[in-house]
């Protein structure tokens, strides 16, 4: 039995509007694939740059960013009017679109949608890691103002109690000129 091909489905196909939309549809996964593609590997080096608390440059590729996520954000806008326009509702899942199209044209589609899936699959981990040391730096930032600012200086009073010691000053601003 021979196999379809991308080029096969759309000369078969070709000038209805079902095919249209499921050509434009495929277009946009891919597009979608790549910009996510863009973004991890963007994600990737931010994650290093934590490592390496190169905060400077992580606030300058944080703003690289941004273009990709808006770009993401129009490829989306356009998968969805596709899918309304294919009889789906902006909530339909990829799978039931699967349903509505031939079964020849479902290998392309269910393709580029795994691989959408996986690469955000992929985003998702390295963000929560991402997320895991920001929290460590920002508990460590913390605990370093409050040794310099004094905070945290009580002792226990006679009788059992929790008291700020009485002799310390605690400042709770931190000089810079230090």
């Amino acid at each position: 039995m021979k196999k379809l091909s991308e080029t096969n489905v759309k000369t078969r196909f070709e000038g209805t509007s079902m095919e249209k939309e499921y050509m434009e549809l495929i277009a946009v996964l891919e597009r979608l694939v790549v910009l996510h593609r863009d973004l991890l590997h963007m994600e990737q080096d931010k994650l290093a740059l934590i490592l390496d608390q190169n905060w400077k440059t992580l606030a300058e590729r944080i703003d690289e960013s941004k273009g990709i996520l808006d770009a993401i954000e129009e490829c989306e806008k356009k998968r969805l009017s596709v899918v309304e326009r294919m009889g789906g509702s902006r909530d339909s899942a990829l799978s039931e679109l699967l349903q509505r199209i031939p079964e020849d044209q479902r290998r392309v589609l269910k393709t580029r949608g795994e691989e959408l899936q996986s690469v955000v699959l992929e985003l998702k981990s390295l963000n929560s890691r991402s997320r895991q040391l920001l929290d460590s730096s920002l508990e460590v930032i913390n605990f370093t103002l409050s040794l310099f600012s004094g905070a945290g200086t009580k002792t226990y009073s006679g009788s059992g109690r929790e008291e700020a010691d009485p002799g310390k000053h605690t400042s709770l601003v931190f000089d810079l000129k230090v």
